[in-house]
Formats: structure tokens, C-alpha cells, sequence
């Protein structure tokens, strides 16, 4: 029989026969009334116009009610969301399985079972999507799967053999997910915009909504150039802006510095980590490029196709035997499953525990997320950090990947750690710069959620 798969990724809902999408539909419903629900593109285009009625985290906790307007459960804005999705398929006998995230409970899993039956969709079985993120045995390392949600960043530890893999609960859930990532971008390209125009393209409802469709397109624009003029028009006037990576790169660098710190603490005993994340972390601008950074690191972000494709591939263990619908948290490799070696990043990521934030000089500290120079005054004996070049810049310091590096600019008596600095040098937590000649000094701290 045909098999198909429903990926209920929790920002969406998309269906696969393993080589096509079926159907897809955001997680965007319209509250209307309490009967009448729009989900998906015609919900996401007055998300931002009617936002009392929109519903975005429905499918997060789906025995909670919603926060609109118009009070209804979660779990009826999700049977009208699933509703849609399986009507865009027009499918008739088929072996349907479902992929859901690791965070749903059983009350969850009952919820969703109710919705099929109520909908007539013939599952047969239902699987961790973490399990079904690994299509294979990786040779010596640790293996983790990340989810990006609507809400939340879900880590979860896939426990692998040569035999088969397993997954238990999440390792770590943290509080941000796709909509703040999301916003966080659009509000550094919107303060641009102010910056640069005076122009706020997030003050009026209509600009807002008009602006959060048409930025993905300029972020996508900007994968292959370093840098693009973005222009924005309202009404009569038209206002323009030159965007750059590294600008939209800092957006979400306080939030994804979080992910490396916990996986620092929690793997850095490991030599080598494979990171499999999910086809909705692909939707943010330089998360793939920030994770390939990690030290010791190798990285697989998944296409929407790629659940569906290994769940078929898998399909008699899905496959409930009898009537009761299992859920599957371990799979058994077959025949064709042969072990895999994946190229990792070089260091390890026990480095990142050594590796400042800050620079402090004069009480100040300085967060290191852009090229930094130590100067020496005109007016007295004493050293200043600035972030611009200048002729009497005595030596450079700058982020490298996630490596602190100093390189030396002239010939002054430069010491790091009161040995002469003579070449680019690495810089670890506790080290200090200082010249001869001059009273004070620069010492390199860490700072925990970059808080001075």
C-alpha cells in the first residue's frame, strides 16, 4: 500500500510521500468567530493586521486554550489546521504515518489520535521526529537532534549502537524558537530603516504586515551577497537601505551564544558532535553558518522531505501491529544502514569554555563581537579600547569564528601575560595585555549571558 507522512513540525503541518510535499500550511490561524477558523497563508497575511485573533502556538500545548479573541482550545484550532492540510491531498488508501515533535505528551498524543479518526485519516503508526532525523549509524561521536518550534529550541540526545537508536526526553528546551529568531532579525533591519531614513516600517499596522512578508525575501537575497540595498515603499515615498551580513548575523547572537554554552557544558568531554537539525532552523538567517562554527562540530540540516523519506524507508516498524497506534521513540538499523563518517570542524568543543566575552579596561568591559583596538592615549600614559583603527593602534583583537585572537600592530613593547607578544596569539579566559610603558592593562573575562 502507498505510505505517505504527516510532519506535524509544530510551526506547520506538511504532507510527503517521501519525494514530493503533498501539501504544507504554516501554523497561522485566523479566529473569526467561534466557528469559523482560516489557518495557514490567508491567516499569515492579517497576522499582523487582526492580531487578536491570530493563533500561531496552537499546536505547542494543545490541552490549553488559545488567547484570542474568541477563546477556543488549542486542540480545535489544530483539528481545523490538520482539516485543511489533509483536504489539500485528496488521498484515498493510504498507509498514513505521523512524525511529531519530541516535546508532545501522551495527553497530546490522545489529542491527536481523536483528530485523525474524527477526520477518517488511516494511521498507522507515529514517530519521534528526532528518531527519524538520523537515517543512518555515524561513526565515534555523539549524536543530537535540534528542533526549532514556533516557540522553543528543543534538544534532544539520539542514543545510538550498531545495532539501533533510541531517544529519551528533550535534553534542553530554551524559551526562544522560531517567532522571536524570527523578529529579532526584522527588528534589527527595521531599526536600520529608522537609522538610516527616519522611516519606522513597523509603526503602522499595514507597513508591519507588508514588512514581515517581503523581508525573507531580502535574507534570502542576501545568502549569496555580502551585502543588498533593501527598498521599502509607502505610499508616494520610497526609502532604501544597505543591508550587510554581519548585521543581521549579531540579530540573534545573545540567544544562539545560549545553545553553544549548553553544549560546551554538556558535551565538551566528547571529541567530535554531529548536529541534525530540523528543516525549520534552515528558515533562519545564519544559524546553519553559526552552528558550522562550533568547534568539533559536524552539521546536517534536514530538507521537509527528509522525515517522511526515512519513515517510509522504515515503514514495518512504524507500522502498529493491531489496532492500538504505537509511538516510536527507537528504530533498528537494517541491512543497508552501513556506518557513516561526516568531516567535523577542527578543535573541540571543550574550547568553548575558555573563551572570553569581554575585554575590561578602565572598569569598562567591552563585548567582543566586533574588531577591537588597543590605543594608546595622547594625553597621558594609559591604554583605550575603540572599535576604529587609528595610527595609534598598538595591536588588534578580534573575533575569529568563536576563537579571541590578538594580532600586533607595531613594534611597542606588547606582553600577554608578561611574555612579548611577537605574533597572532589566541586569547583564553584570565588572560591579560598589557604595554610597557603604560600604567594600566586589559584583562579577558567572562561574562554569563553577557551581562556587565
Amino acid at each position: 500500500m502507498p505510505a505517505v507522512v504527516i510532519d506535524i513540525y509544530n510551526s506547520g503541518i506538511s504532507v510527503s510521500d517521501g519525494e514530493k510535499i503533498l501539501a504544507d500550511c504554516v501554523s497561522c490561524a485566523l479566529i473569526e468567530s467561534s466557528s469559523h477558523i482560516i489557518v495557514g497563508d490567508a491567516a499569515a497575511k492579517q497576522a499582523y493586521l487582526r492580531p487578536r485573533e491570530i493563533s500561531t502556538n496552537y499546536w505547542n500545548d494543545l490541552s490549553s486554550h488559545s488567547e484570542t479573541r474568541y477563546v477556543l482550545s488549542n486542540a480545535e484550532i489544530a483539528y481545523a489546521h490538520l482539516q485543511n492540510v489533509w483536504e489539500q491531498t485528496e488521498l484515498q488508501d493510504q498507509d498514513v504515518m505521523i512524525s511529531v515533535p519530541n516535546t508532545f505528551t501522551k495527553q497530546d498524543l490522545g489529542l491527536l489520535l481523536g483528530m485523525t479518526e474524527k477526520l477518517s485519516i488511516p494511521v498507522s503508526g507515529i514517530a519521534c521526529n528526532a528518531i527519524l532525523g538520523q537515517s543512518g549509524p555515524i561513526r565515534d561521536c555523539c549524536v543530537i537532534f535540534l528542533d526549532l518550534q514556533q516557540s522553543c529550541l528543543v534538544v534532544t540526545e539520539i542514543k545510538q549502537n550498531k545495532n539501533d537508536i533510541s531517544v529519551g526526553l528533550p535534553k534542553k528546551i530554551f524559551n526562544y524558537g522560531l517567532q522571536i529568531l524570527l523578529n529579532n532579525v526584522a527588528e534589527a533591519i527595521a531599526k536600520q530603516f529608522i537609522e538610516d531614513t527616519r522611516f519606522d516600517p513597523l509603526h503602522l499596522v499595514e507597513h508591519e504586515q507588508y514588512f514581515f512578508e517581503v523581508f525573507p525575501s531580502w535574507l534570502a537575497a542576501l545568502k549569496s551577497a555580502d551585502a543588498l540595498d533593501c527598498k521599502f515603499t509607502s505610499d508616494t515615498h520610497s526609502y532604501t537601505i544597505r543591508l550587510n551580513k554581519e548585521h543581521i548575523r549579531r540579530a540573534n547572537e545573545i540567544l544562539l551564544n545560549q545553545l553553544s554554552a549548553f553544549l560546551s557544558m554538556e558535551y565538551h568531554k566528547k571529541d567530535a558532535l554531529t548536529i541534525i537539525c530540523s528543516a525549520s532552523c534552515a528558515d533562519i538567517y545564519g544559524f546553519e553558518e553559526f552552528l558550522i562554527r562550533l568547534p568539533g562540530c559536524a552539521v546536517t540540516i534536514l530538507d521537509k522531505n527528509s522525515l517522511a523519506k526515512h519513515a517510509i524507508s522504515l515503514q514495518d516498524q512504524i507500522h502498529s501491529k493491531g489496532k492500538q497506534i504505537h509511538y516510536v521513540t527507537s528504530l533498528a538499523w537494517n541491512k543497508t544502514h552501513i556506518p557513516t563518517a561526516v568531516n567535523f570542524s577542527s578543535g573541540n568543543l571543550s574550547e568553548l569554555h575558555e573563551i572570553p566575552t569581554h575585554a575590561l579596561i578602565n572598569n569598562q568591559a567591552y563585548l567582543i563581537n566586533e574588531d577591537l583596538y588597543l590605543v594608546k592615549s595622547s594625553q597621558d600614559n594609559k591604554l583605550t579600547l575603540k572599535t576604529i583603527v587609528s595610527d595609534r593602534a598598538i595591536c588588534k583583537i578580534a573575533k575569529n569564528s568563536f576563537l579571541i585572537t590578538i594580532e600586533p600592530l607595531d613594534a611597542s613593547k606588547v606582553k600577554l601575560n608578561n611574555k612579548s607578544l611577537d605574533a597572532n596569539e589566541s586569547i583564553h579566559i584570565g588572560d591579560r595585555l598589557s604595554v610597557e610603558g603604560y600604567l594600566n592593562q586589559v584583562d579577558f573575562i567572562k561574562v554569563d549571558n553577557h551581562e556587565t
